[in-house]
Formats: structure tokens, sequence, C-alpha cells
């Protein structure tokens, strides 16, 4: 929700010599958002198909959470998780973090455009950062950043997107990918409104560092119904984390036979489960568990029934 409040509230707009105050712009895109998401196939008021709230495990506070610092991209990276948050919309912050505890192991600053930073990947040896605030994909030196205390930035790509959000790799006979979420704004109007059809975006990672937008670059593309906040990759399935009323649900899908073919509809959805609370954030996974945060609660939680559940969908 701070995302959709963040791009909604502008003091006032020019378009044609008229202006027009920021609470007109902020209504319009409430009323703009119902009827969009009203006939958005209810995406809001699906529930999961698998009750899983009950199975996470709560770890304890996300970093610095007790300042409620909004958790926001999450990554799993060798014995650790990589997480950001941010510091009420001021700058985003960048953790090493203990797994199993929680416990901060060591921390840095994303660039200073990068405000809100809602998705990380790893891929073995470069971190990958998507920032919601700036739309830029970073690729970061790791392991400087934690030495510096600050990003320390190999490339920066222009995303080309109004809401990025989440972010993962996966590799797919043999080529890589970047999956790329984008929050609400595909459809750029004027004034901003949420008319757009939010969609999820499979990049060759290839084609993407040579140049161009995410949608450019995309070999396929899928609409995820909007409030896309996270994603990872288990070697065989995408899950994506989305936000809905009550508890938040996890989508799943099979994208392999769709790259193959270059046939976005053959994207099969799998199925989902649920999330541990109302607001969760990003995901990671080591193959057997599964990682999430939540903004609402200012925790880190994890499911160590990740392994069944995802063997449930392979029958």
């Amino acid at each position: 929700m701070e995302k959709i409040l963040s791009l909604a509230f502008e003091r006032r707009h020019m378009k044609n010599g008229y202006r027009v105050p920021g609470v007109l712009l902020l209504l319009g895109a409430i009323v703009g958002f119902i009827l969009y998401r009203i006939g958005a196939f209810g995406a809001l008021l699906r529930q999961a198909e698998l009750g899983t709230k009950d199975d996470w495990n709560r770890l304890g506070a996300s970093p610095h959470g007790a300042e409620r610092y909004p958790p926001q991209g999450m990554t799993v990276s060798g014995e650790s998780l990589l997480i950001t948050n941010h510091w009420n919309g001021a700058k985003s912050g960048l953790y090493r973090v203990d797994p199993e505890t929680g416990d901060i192991l060591a921390q840095a600053l994303m660039p200073s455009e990068a405000r809100h930073t809602s998705g990380l990947t790893w891929d073995g040896e470069w971190l990958w950062a998507l920032d919601h605030e700036s739309n830029y994909l970073y690729k970061l030196d790791a392991e400087a950043t934690f030495e510096a205390g600050q990003a320390v930035v190999e490339r920066r790509f222009d995303t080309g997107l109004r809401g990025a959000s989440g972010l993962t790799l996966l590799e797919v006979s043999g080529e890589e990918f970047f999956a790329v979420s984008d929050f609400l704004w595909t459809i750029e109007t004027t004034p901003s409104l949420p008319v757009g059809s939010a969609r999820t975006y499979i990049v060759p990672r290839e084609r993407l560092e040579r140049g161009g937008s995410v949608r450019q670059a995309a070999r396929l593309s899928y609409p995820n119904g909007g409030y896309s906040q996270g994603l990872t990759w288990d070697g065989t399935y995408l899950y994506e984390s989305l936000n809905n009323f009550g508890t938040d649900r996890i989508e799943v899908r099979d994208v392999s036979e769709a790259l193959g073919r270059d046939d976005a509809d053959d994207i099969e959805r799998v199925g989902s489960f649920e999330g541990p609370a109302g607001r969760i954030e990003d995901l990671g996974t080591d193959g057997e568990r599964l990682w999430t945060t939540d903004e609402g609660t200012y925790d880190l939680y994890r499911l160590d029934s990740f392994g069944r559940i995802r063997e449930s969908f392979s029958r």
C-alpha cells in the first residue's frame, strides 16, 4: 500500500495550463484503482488454496524493525539472507542476516536515489537490486559493499517501468533470465492513475545487460493481478508474493515450457499457498525452506515445510 500512496500523492499537476489539486489526483487514483481492481478477476479477494499461515515460524524482527523501517527485498546468498528495508522513504539499507536467528551480520546503504529497494537476487557472483523509487536495476559487488558500508555499483540499468517491485534470477535449459514484476503501473497515464495491467516480465539476462527497457527486452510476460511484492525461483517453479485482503498468498507458476516455446499462453499457474500475515514482501529460498518478511508486523518469517509444500504441487 505504501507504494501506491507514494505514487498517488502529488501536491499538484500541470496539464494544458490547468492546475489540478493533489487531493483530486488522489481521489481520482482511488476511484481508478477500485474500478481497475473490480475488473482484475477479483485478485485482491482471491484466497490461497493451501492454508499454510500457521506453518510459518517467526524468527524475530526484520532489520531495524523495532524502529519501524519497513522490510522490502530478500534473497539467499550462500549461508546468509540478504534483506533490504527503506527508512520511511529517506533511504534504503542492505543487510546480511543470519537465516536461523535473523541477527544482522553486516549492513550498508543503497545509492542515494534508491530509497525503496524492493527486490533482490543473487547470481553467485553479483547481487542484483531493484528499486521501486528510482526504477533502476543495480548490479552490486556485495562483498565490497558491506566492507565500504555503501553500495559499490558495477552497473545500473533503467528498467523503463513505473512501479518496479519483485526480482529473481532463473535458469531454464541453460539460459538465464530475470523475472521482474511491475507493481501496478504498466500503462502510463497523465495524471498517474492505476489503470494499467500490472505484469511480471521474464527477460533473458544477456538481452537486458545489452541495454533497453524490461518491457522491450522481455521474452514473455503475464498479468500478475497487481500488488506483486516479491519473486523467487527454486529451480522448478516461480513463486510470487501478492498482497490481498486478509492473509496474503504466494502464487506458484511453471514457466519452463512457456520459455522453451516462447509462448506466454503456456505459462501454467500451479497453485497458491498462504503467507504468514497480511503485508508480506519479497521471498527467498534455499530450495528446502522459504523466507519472507512482513511490513505490517516488521518481522522475519521462515517456512520449514516448504519442501513438502513444493512436492505437493509436483504430484
